[in-house]
């Protein structure tokens, strides 16, 4: 068991983060050079608890050469929302632990019990997913929508997957323009020009399913933002295509690469997807970007196709709060995401 500390950090929706100390064990696999992260620093006495505080000049100088009001910030955090005792919780959920996998171990084949579950808990996100971006208008705090998403998941009897996953404190993750991923909801509003990802997660009679999407908040977002949420789109798309029994896994990876790279966009290396069912993190982590990883395909794997792209380079930094991370350049990110199962003669999207 390679421990949590030295391959997978703390993870949280639905992208696995490769640990720092990790990547010299990974580099003779990746084609692409792994990125590394910059903790912050924060005062005890800050205002927003514990997070970040202003980070570096260089990334706020270079932030995009987009107006600072857009610049992320962090902002206060509300108390963690309750879940009702009748709806089943994931293991993890009363103490806040992670899952507890062995990397690159034995990838699990689903039988067509737990594939139907997945496919149900997956019918599920993407519904609360859809109505998460009818919330997202400028004005609108990120805490409201995680409010808003978090009562909607509980009515359908489920469980929003992140909240208190490594103690993960909200039910959504909302990773606003420069953050990459696992943004944590909180008071700052969206503004017109922004972009937003959206992470869902939800847990639903023992299976977890998985979704996210990148929107457009306003009418104001700029021309390269777009296109870099149509790219972020068609990169996922390109690497759920190649999906079928007897192709490599690394082939995944190689096409989201291509796709990105024609449109003068980058693929973060680290950021990887991963198996899922009834646990939130699984085996098979798939890697985004040209790989040497072995392994095929065979019907009945179930994972995530999530790659993160970036406008221009994939450093990142990752905030002191363990969760929210963003480009290191205040270059913008994208991510789109759906949940997958191989079958006999291609792939299901099930979200």
């Amino acid at each position: 068991m390679i421990p949590r500390a030295g391959l997978i950090a703390k993870t949280s929706c639905n992208l696995t983060l490769l640990h720092p100390s990790s990547l010299s064990i990974l580099s003779p696999c990746l084609s692409s050079k792994a990125c590394s992260i910059t903790h912050t620093t924060s005062s005890s006495s800050s205002s927003h608890g514990g997070r970040a505080n202003i980070i570096t000049r260089s990334y706020f100088k270079n932030a995009g050469k987009r107006p600072m009001q857009h610049t992320v910030f962090p902002g206060k955090i509300s108390t963690k929302r309750q879940v009702p005792n009748h709806i089943e919780y994931p293991p993890y959920a009363i103490h806040g632990t992670t899952s507890n996998i062995e990397p690159f171990g034995l990838i699990p084949i689903k039988n067509q019990a737990e594939i139907e579950g997945v496919r149900e808990a997956c019918r599920l996100a993407r519904k609360i997913l859809d109505y998460s971006g009818v919330l997202v208008q400028p004005g609108v705090t990120t805490d409201k929508i995680d409010q808003m998403i978090h009562n909607a998941i509980i009515e359908e009897g489920a469980y929003p997957s992140p909240l208190n996953y490594g103690k993960f404190p909200k039910s959504i993750c909302t990773s606003v323009n420069e953050v990459m991923v696992h943004g944590i909801p909180d008071d700052r509003p969206l503004l017109d020009g922004d972009i937003v990802t959206v992470d869902i997660t939800v847990f639903y009679k023992g299976f977890h399913g998985d979704c996210c999407a990148t929107f457009l908040v306003g009418e104001s977002v700029d021309e390269k933002a777009r296109k870099l949420v149509k790219v972020a789109k068609q990169c996922r798309d390109a690497g759920i295509s190649v999906i079928r029994p007897g192709i490599a896994i690394a082939a995944i990876g190689a096409a989201i690469q291509t796709v990105a790279e024609h449109n003068k966009f980058a693929v973060v290396p680290d950021l990887v997807g991963h198996g899922i069912g009834r646990i939130f993190h699984d085996n098979p982590f798939i890697f985004h970007t040209r790989n040497d990883f072995p392994g095929t395909l065979e019907p009945g794997m179930i994972f995530t196709v999530e790659p993160v792209i970036v406008e221009k380079k994939t450093e990142h930094i990752q905030w002191d709060d363990d969760w929210t991370i963003t480009t290191k350049d205040g270059g913008w990110a994208a991510q789109f995401e759906h949940t997958v199962v191989v079958t006999r003669d291609g792939c299901e999207i099930l979200t």
